[in-house]
């Protein structure tokens, strides 16, 4: 069909109907996210406990999820830690080190997935992600 075939129907516009049983969902999510974040103290909130104790969940025996979430997760925390000048280098060394433990940890577990599962590269480019990450960290590139 061209577009000159187009033009010579009579316009109608269909509206979709609003659906209005769920409308105040989102209002009311909002607001239960809102207060549950201010009772958590700033330090909390920004991520310097999670950088001065990481905590792995990506243990031996967790699933892919779990331990792609987990990284992904220290990735995150490493990234608002670069980002804020009064955490010091030290103190984001920690969370290399876990970084560095999830990358292999991760690469074991490609290795041992069939060729044909859809984790095996969704993980092996987690780890190459985060094994890049700390390389470039102990090399210096973020001083």
């Amino acid at each position: 069909m061209k577009i000159e075939d187009l033009l010579l129907f009579p316009e109608q516009v269909v509206r979709p109907q609003r659906q209005t049983s769920g409308e105040g969902d989102f209002a009311r999510c909002l607001e239960e996210a809102l207060k549950g974040t201010s009772t958590k103290g700033a330090a909390e909130i920004a991520g310097v406990d999670s950088v001065t104790h990481p905590t792995s969940l990506a243990g031996r025996g967790a699933s892919p999820q779990e331990m792609l979430e987990s990284t992904l997760g220290r990735l995150e925390l490493f990234q608002e830690a670069l980002a804020r000048p009064d955490i010091s280098l030290r103190t984001i060394s920690s969370l290399v080190d876990g970084l560095e433990e999830d990358s292999r940890r991760l690469q074991t577990l490609s290795e041992s997935l069939p060729a044909s599962s859809p984790w095996r590269q969704v993980l092996e480019e987690a780890a190459a992600l985060s094994w890049v990450e700390c390389f470039k960290f102990r090399r210096g590139d973020y001083v």
